[in-house]
């Protein structure tokens, strides 16, 4: 497959996610209260769509998309109140984007007049007179731009920012899932200024060190211009998995009044509290779970909110699940042979074994779950399937 057909599937891929979470969203505010972060999140999906659209020149798309991500961005400043006839077009307009999408994707034709009537239900609501307007730039292009040289000379004027408090404790799960505290804090030195102190109080002498418990936790100041909801992106993928609090100051502070220099993304931890250093090396030595104690691996906790996704190739899933199902003959076989050496019980072979099963299963069991699809999807289409016979009633 060509490199730019490739590309334009994975858009065309992603396009799926965004209209999902577009129609989630135009959902959830249907039916409650206008809530500022699900308004952004429907604007981000309407504007990554248009951006992606106009890269390959999908430029009825494009018009569409823009108008339609005007409208979201007038609710979303507060310039426009929620009524029936606004969510009414919104949600039409959802309607009407997905099958832009789904036509650019099928290579069908679609031409303005297509999308005359959905504007101009766009212009009403924003009440203004139908535009005539052209699409926004469908290719890359370099516009031009005004350079503002007169602070060349002075200094610039120190942004506001909002010290918060962060209190982070890794739970087992946590480590056994493959993350790591200080990819965590590098993310953290992107959003501002940070400092990390390490609590390390819960560390035992070395021989009542158990293996399986993490004793270490950190105090993290962090003076940002980033809001909360931006710190917790940070720890969404730990969610669940550690002890996490955020706690705001309440006091701003200007960038010339930080005194302490941030922590390096790639520096040591333990540079964060010298003190605490040999008991954090210390720590960073323990040996992983190995034997008896790695039989079976805590499962990791239920976590809130979206997760992160990964779209592979049906052909691979399937044949992952093939290759499980060998896995799990061959262990019965060898359960098999096994038993007819009549080993006595207790035996390392057979408690090797059991072990063996059981990983097996493991595997079998996330294995299948990757299989399985979720119905969500398709209980969302039965919305629009309503307002399509209700619009046809009221004809």
């Amino acid at each position: 497959m060509p490199v730019q057909n490739s590309i334009r599937e994975t858009f065309f891929e992603e396009c799926e996610d965004l209209l999902e979470a577009l129609s989630e969203g135009l959902g959830q505010i249907a039916e409650s209260e206008t809530d500022a972060e699900t308004v952004n999140a429907v604007f981000r999906a309407v504007h990554s769509i248009k951006g992606g659209a106009g890269a390959f020149g999908l430029d009825v798309l494009v018009q569409f998309a823009h108008r339609f991500e005007t409208v979201l961005d007038k609710l979303r400043n507060d310039e426009m109140e929620k009524t029936p006839e606004l969510m009414r077009v919104l949600l039409r307009s959802g309607d009407i984007l997905a099958d832009l999408v789904e036509a650019a994707r099928n290579e069908e034709d679609s031409d303005a007049q297509s999308i005359a009537a959905p504007l101009a239900d766009l212009d009403a609501v924003l009440g203004t007179q139908p535009q005539e307007e052209a699409p926004p730039p469908t290719e890359f292009e370099f516009q031009p731009m005004t350079l503002e040289l007169d602070g060349l000379a002075g200094t610039p004027e120190d942004p506001v920012l909002s010290q918060f408090s962060i209190f982070f404790k890794p739970g087992p799960d946590l480590f056994a899932n493959g993350h790591d505290p200080v990819l965590l804090f590098g993310a953290l030195e992107q959003l501002g200024s940070l400092q990390v102190a390490l609590e390390a109080s819960a560390l035992p002498s070395f021989e009542a060190l158990e293996q399986t418990q993490p004793y270490l936790a950190w105090t993290i100041a962090l003076a940002t211009e980033e809001t909360e909801t931006v710190i917790h992106e940070v720890f969404e993928f730990v969610e669940g998995l550690c002890e996490l609090q955020i706690t705001p100051l309440g006091n701003e502070i200007t960038s010339s009044e930080i005194e302490a220099p941030p922590l390096s993304a790639t520096s040591d931890v333990s540079q964060a509290e010298t003190t605490a250093a040999p008991d954090q090396e210390l720590a960073q030595q323990i040996p992983e779970r190995r034997g008896k104690d790695a039989r079976r691996t805590p499962r990791p906790k239920e976590q809130k909110g979206p997760r992160p996704t990964l779209r592979v190739d049906l052909d691979r899933v399937d044949r992952l699940i093939n290759t499980v199902g060998e896995l799990i003959i061959n262990q019965a076989m060898i359960a098999q042979r096994i038993g007819e050496l009549g080993l006595p019980s207790g035996d390392e072979v057979a408690n090797d074994l059991e072990d063996y099963k059981l990983l097996a299963r493991d595997i079998q069991e996330a294995v299948m779950a990757i299989r399985a699809q979720p119905v969500k999807s398709l209980f969302q289409r039965m919305g629009r399937i309503g307002r399509g016979h209700s619009k046809t009633r009221e004809a």
